[in-house]
């Protein structure tokens, strides 16, 4: 059962965790190339100058298509260029016990 301050928690909540959903990601570049990136990100569908190189890092800024940003981030990483960890879905499976 939702709280009746639940409305009032998403009202207040709600921009924090956009704007840290739109905070720029931040990942070693590896021996990528500004050419090499934007040809992955030209192919996963996503704007020019999303993803970055400067001094070495990549700076991928997100997008508000959660799901083109996760293709551009698993392009990136499936390179083996990056440090960027796993990137998927997280599920908490409830059924698991508790």
């Amino acid at each position: 059962m939702r709280s009746i301050f639940s409305p009032l928690i998403d009202a207040l909540l709600s921009p924090i965790v956009r704007a840290k959903m739109r905070a720029p990601i931040k990942t070693v570049a590896g021996r990528l190339s500004q050419d090499e990136v934007d040809a992955i990100v030209n192919e996963c569908g996503g704007p020019s100058g999303m993803v970055m190189l400067s001094e070495g890092n990549l700076i991928i800024m997100p997008t508000e298509d959660v799901l083109l940003t996760g293709r551009v981030l698993r392009a990136l990483q499936a390179t083996g260029e990056t440090t960027l960890s796993k990137v998927g879905n997280a599920r908490h499976d409830s059924s698991t016990g508790g």
